[in-house]
């Protein structure tokens, strides 16, 4: 299981080195840490800190709601080729 966990991280590295992004990650465990880092590492590598304020939406517990997500899901770049919902 770790084994497979590693090659998926290294893949994913690559990805992020490559600028070759896929539509959708999904981040969950007890390792928040681990989560972050690579919840970082993808949205430095993938917006510029001006596109950041655009296209990079964090919704949490406090500002959930299903209409929003969808929206949020469907929302095209602004300026960008890519955007970011956490």
């Amino acid at each position: 299981m770790a084994d497979d966990l590693q090659v998926k991280l290294k893949k994913l590295e690559q990805d992020i080195q490559n600028n070759e992004y896929k539509n959708l990650y999904l981040f969950f465990g007890v390792e928040k840490n681990l989560k972050n880092v690579y919840r970082k590492m993808i949205i430095e590598a993938a917006l510029g800190e001006a596109e950041r304020d655009m296209n990079l939406e964090i919704v949490n517990k406090e500002n959930y709601d299903k209409n929003t997500i969808t929206d949020k899901v469907i929302s095209v770049p602004f300026f960008s080729e890519k955007r970011i919902l956490v």
